[in-house]
């Protein structure tokens, strides 16, 4: 038996060691990368590969979770360089690009020395868990002289970050102000195939938006767009129509899916309070090729900054992420992308969702002073694998919150993915006295998106006088459906609606207001049907 142990532990071990080798970070320079007709650097960490191309502008032409390609790229300019003038045309290869905004300050084609100029690459750090490239551009001399990029690129060991430190440079002899405008062309259908359905881009829009109560602006109005498809968020669905969406996003996150194999990527950045933006304050856009390209563009925007005079600078830094997972999308942060939140129901804990890191995730409860109670399974993550949770759990007394937390392979702590605030209905005395709970709530529908019916968990306190109602609403105010509407009832419940109006019929598919109102409050929430 002991021997079987000690077998056991080193076959254990000798996976740790193949694993920990093929997920070392690597960069290499490669002739005539994938037969393109270029020369690369290649980034890799055994989960993603990311390939820079110097000679045509440092365009990024490659980021690949796994092997699942998300960037579009252009077969009919492969290999082909340029030399830029004073007349050259735009030069399509597709990839990852950086141009100065507002565009309207140097019209169509873009800056040729910033967009294909000859830039130089360098690997700049290798270490066991982590890699810079550094690439540096010529300065313009046409569109928008004086005028340089430089761009640092970083991939880590054990995750699907890329750290993307974009930098514009005054070389000119006067101050100039100018915004970081990145754009992306991704992949908008499977080969052979005219699969547009299947490519989405979901951000937040700002319920107080400065571009009204959709939370966008539009070029041309568009079957594409998509409208709120979760509470908070907008969807656009590529189709090959040449037009353009504009959002003033309020939490810095833009996210691409393909829908058939359950691939997202997506950015993160800082938001500016009060700064300009380009293009009416926008700070997330998607552009809607049309044949015979087929792609559609994630564009993210810097505020507008002034640069000083010989030298000036400014560096707009992004986050990019890469996982397993099927949208809608309803939050982007640091540890991954949700498709469901964290949601406890019947002693069951559930939660959708693409991790960016390797390692493991648990449940954590929190107490009021903020001290640990209990703790949930260990679950393996990866962004490799969509991470679909349902654990059954027993909340202990005292726990305010749960926190779904992710830690690294090491156990440090990477990030909380979701939290969840708990309801204290209920405070039982030594004696075994029961108490009702002291103020009301409302939480969060579930499942968010849903299809045949929902559950909305409510709460009303103990000695406050009048009715306790529970409404459904549509986004214009009409009343649907009343689910609670009796005299007062103190205590935690639960209603359950079946997507049916008052007479009995299946109301459409669009986002509807749940309200709960008692005598101390009155508080509504989103929930999205998809029929």
């Amino acid at each position: 038996m002991r021997y079987l142990q000690y077998a056991m532990l080193l076959v254990m071990a000798l996976g740790i060691c193949a694993n920990a080798q093929e997920r070392r970070v690597k960069v290499e320079s490669v002739d005539n990368y994938q037969g393109w007709g270029w020369n690369a650097l290649k980034m890799e960490n055994g989960l993603i590969s990311l390939a820079t191309v110097p000679s045509i502008g440092a365009r990024i032409m490659q980021y690949d979770l796994g092997e699942h390609r998300s960037i579009f790229v252009n077969e009919d300019e492969l290999g082909k360089l340029y030399e830029p003038g004073g007349s050259s045309p735009w030069h399509n290869y597709g990839g990852y690009k950086v141009w100065p905004a507002p565009q309207d300050r140097w019209g169509w084609p873009p800056p040729p020395s910033l967009d294909f100029g000859l830039y130089e690459g360098t690997v700049e750090t290798v270490t066991p868990d982590s890699a810079t490239v550094f690439v540096s551009g010529p300065v313009e001399q046409w569109k928008t002289p004086g005028l340089r990029l430089e761009r640092r690129t970083t991939i880590f060991r054990g995750s699907s970050r890329v750290r993307v430190e974009q930098t514009i440079i005054n070389e000119g002899d006067k101050a100039d102000r100018w915004s970081v405008w990145d754009v992306t062309q991704q992949i908008v259908n499977h080969p052979g195939e005219r699969d547009f359905e299947n490519f989405w881009v979901y951000f937040p829009i700002d319920p107080d938006s400065r571009y009204g109560s959709r939370g966008v602006r539009v070029s041309k109005e568009s079957e594409a767009w998509k409208g709120e498809v979760a509470p908070g968020i907008f969807g656009v669905q590529y189709l090959p129509e040449g037009k353009k969406i504009f959002a003033d996003s309020p939490q810095g996150w833009v996210c691409y899916v393909d829908e058939r194999e359950g691939y997202a990527y997506a950015k993160t950045f800082a938001l500016a309070a009060g700064e300009e933006y380009p293009d009416q304050g926008a700070n997330v856009e998607v552009w809607l090729n049309s044949d015979p390209l087929l792609y559609l563009e994630v564009e993210v925007l810097s505020p507008i900054v002034e640069l000083a005079p010989n030298g000036g600078r400014y560096t707009f830094t992004e986050d990019w992420w890469a996982a397993r997972v099927h949208g809608p999308i309803l939050e982007v942060n640091q540890v991954g992308a949700l498709a469901g939140r964290l949601h406890i129901a019947d002693g069951v804990l559930s939660v959708s969702a693409g991790v960016f890191h390797e390692g493991k995730a648990q449940v954590v409860f929190v107490g009021g002073d903020g001290s640990i109670l209990r703790k949930g399974q260990v679950h393996a993550v990866t962004p490799l694998e969509t991470f679909i949770l349902r654990e059954d759990v027993t909340v202990p007394e005292g726990a305010v919150r749960a926190e779904l937390r992710v830690s690294d392979p090491e156990g440090v702590l990477i990030g909380v993915l979701d939290a969840v605030e708990l309801p204290r209905s209920t405070e039982v005395k030594e004696d075994g006295e029961v108490f009702l709970p002291r103020r009301s709530f409302l939480g969060q529908s579930y499942p968010n998106p849903f299809n045949a019916s929902v559950a909305i968990e409510y709460a009303a306190p103990a000695g406050s006088p009048g009715r306790t109602e529970l409404a459904v609403f549509n986004v214009t105010g009409e009343r649907i459906r009343t689910l609670v509407g009796n005299a007062h009832r103190s205590g935690e419940r639960r209603a359950i609606w079946d997507g049916r109006d008052e007479q009995g019929r299946e109301v459409a598919s669009g986002v509807y207001l749940y309200q709960l109102r008692t005598a101390e409050m009155t508080r509504t929430k989103r929930m999205v049907l998809v029929r």
